[in-house]
Protein backbone atom coordinates (compact mmCIF):
# COMPACT_ATOMS: atom_id res chain seq x y z
CA UNK A 1 0.00 0.00 0.00
CA UNK A 2 1.42 3.60 -0.94
CA UNK A 3 1.12 5.99 1.64
CA UNK A 4 -0.85 9.67 0.98
CA UNK A 5 3.12 11.20 0.59
CA UNK A 6 3.91 8.94 -1.83
CA UNK A 7 1.45 9.19 -3.99
CA UNK A 8 1.72 12.62 -3.94
CA UNK A 9 5.06 12.41 -4.53
CA UNK A 10 4.66 10.56 -7.84
CA UNK A 11 1.76 13.04 -8.64
CA UNK A 12 4.15 16.22 -8.31
CA UNK A 13 7.15 14.12 -10.21
CA UNK A 14 5.11 13.12 -12.83
CA UNK A 15 4.15 16.84 -13.47
CA UNK A 16 7.09 18.37 -13.29
CA UNK A 17 8.39 15.76 -15.94
CA UNK A 18 5.01 16.81 -18.45
CA UNK A 19 5.11 20.21 -17.89
CA UNK A 20 8.95 20.65 -18.34
CA UNK A 21 10.10 21.61 -15.22
CA UNK A 22 12.84 21.32 -12.49
CA UNK A 23 12.42 21.60 -8.61
CA UNK A 24 13.94 24.97 -7.00
CA UNK A 25 14.28 26.24 -3.73
CA UNK A 26 14.36 30.00 -3.36
CA UNK A 27 14.24 32.10 -0.08
CA UNK A 28 16.19 32.23 3.00
CA UNK A 29 15.96 31.11 6.06
CA UNK A 30 14.40 32.79 8.71
CA UNK A 31 16.31 31.63 11.56
CA UNK A 32 13.19 30.72 13.80
CA UNK A 33 14.27 26.66 14.21
CA UNK A 34 10.80 25.23 13.22
CA UNK A 35 12.50 22.56 10.79
CA UNK A 36 14.73 21.54 13.89
CA UNK A 37 11.74 21.47 15.89
CA UNK A 38 9.69 18.88 13.70
CA UNK A 39 11.30 16.91 11.08
CA UNK A 40 11.30 13.25 9.44
CA UNK A 41 14.62 11.18 9.18
CA UNK A 42 14.99 8.40 6.57
CA UNK A 43 16.83 5.38 6.63
CA UNK A 44 17.58 2.73 3.80
CA UNK A 45 15.59 4.80 1.37
CA UNK A 46 12.64 4.72 3.25
CA UNK A 47 11.02 7.37 6.43
CA UNK A 48 11.50 5.88 9.80
CA UNK A 49 8.23 4.42 11.28
CA UNK A 50 9.54 2.65 14.19
CA UNK A 51 11.95 3.34 17.23
CA UNK A 52 14.42 0.51 16.70
CA UNK A 53 15.03 1.41 12.62
CA UNK A 54 15.81 5.44 14.66
CA UNK A 55 18.29 3.23 17.29
CA UNK A 56 20.35 1.41 14.26
CA UNK A 57 20.76 5.25 12.19
CA UNK A 58 22.23 6.06 15.82
CA UNK A 59 24.23 2.82 15.98
CA UNK A 60 25.45 3.07 12.29
CA UNK A 61 25.84 8.04 12.15
CA UNK A 62 25.90 8.08 16.01
CA UNK A 63 25.67 12.12 14.83
CA UNK A 64 22.21 11.00 14.61
CA UNK A 65 21.69 10.71 18.78
CA UNK A 66 21.08 14.73 18.93
CA UNK A 67 17.84 13.69 17.51
CA UNK A 68 14.66 12.71 20.24
CA UNK A 69 11.48 10.81 19.24
CA UNK A 70 8.28 13.54 19.49
CA UNK A 71 5.36 11.91 18.18
CA UNK A 72 4.17 10.60 14.91
CA UNK A 73 2.43 11.75 11.65
CA UNK A 74 -1.07 10.97 10.88
CA UNK A 75 0.57 7.60 8.53
CA UNK A 76 2.96 6.95 11.47
CA UNK A 77 5.72 8.27 10.31
CA UNK A 78 8.19 9.20 13.63
CA UNK A 79 8.74 13.00 14.42
CA UNK A 80 11.97 13.76 16.31
CA UNK A 81 13.22 17.46 17.08
CA UNK A 82 16.69 18.28 17.91
CA UNK A 83 18.55 17.86 21.43
CA UNK A 84 21.09 20.50 20.23
CA UNK A 85 18.47 23.43 19.45
CA UNK A 86 18.79 26.41 22.54
CA UNK A 87 16.39 29.69 21.83
CA UNK A 88 16.29 28.30 18.36
CA UNK A 89 19.70 28.30 17.64
CA UNK A 90 21.76 25.48 16.58
CA UNK A 91 24.32 24.15 19.48
CA UNK A 92 26.81 22.77 16.70
CA UNK A 93 26.07 24.69 13.76
CA UNK A 94 29.44 24.61 12.58
CA UNK A 95 29.30 20.56 12.79
CA UNK A 96 25.82 20.14 11.31
CA UNK A 97 24.42 17.21 9.45
CA UNK A 98 24.12 17.16 6.29
CA UNK A 99 20.45 17.25 6.21
CA UNK A 100 20.42 20.35 8.52
CA UNK A 101 22.85 22.16 5.93
CA UNK A 102 21.09 20.98 2.78
CA UNK A 103 17.34 21.79 4.09
CA UNK A 104 15.43 22.06 2.08
CA UNK A 105 15.75 19.80 -0.90
CA UNK A 106 13.87 19.56 -3.97
CA UNK A 107 14.07 15.80 -3.54
CA UNK A 108 11.80 16.25 -0.42
CA UNK A 109 8.72 18.04 -1.94
CA UNK A 110 9.38 15.30 -5.06
CA UNK A 111 8.42 12.73 -2.04
CA UNK A 112 5.51 14.61 -1.16
CA UNK A 113 6.23 16.28 1.83
CA UNK A 114 5.75 19.76 2.24
CA UNK A 115 7.82 23.19 4.01
CA UNK A 116 6.17 23.61 7.34
CA UNK A 117 4.16 26.73 7.60
CA UNK A 118 6.02 29.91 7.82
CA UNK A 119 8.86 28.69 6.40
CA UNK A 120 10.88 31.51 4.41
CA UNK A 121 12.29 28.75 1.48
CA UNK A 122 9.31 28.27 -1.27
CA UNK A 123 9.63 25.52 -3.79
CA UNK A 124 9.39 26.67 -7.42
CA UNK A 125 8.87 25.03 -10.61
CA UNK A 126 10.81 26.42 -13.16
CA UNK A 127 11.19 25.96 -17.00
CA UNK A 128 14.08 23.80 -18.09
CA UNK A 129 16.56 25.20 -19.68
CA UNK A 130 17.02 23.10 -22.70
CA UNK A 131 20.93 22.96 -24.63
CA UNK A 132 21.10 24.28 -28.07
CA UNK A 133 23.30 21.80 -30.37
CA UNK A 134 26.57 22.41 -30.84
Amino acid sequence: MFTPEAVLGAARSLYAWLARREVAVSGACLRCGACCESLCLTAEGGLITVPERFEALVREDPGFARFRITGRTPTGVLLFACNLLTDRRCGDYASRLALCRDYPRPSTWLAGHDLLPGCGFRIELRRKCERLPT
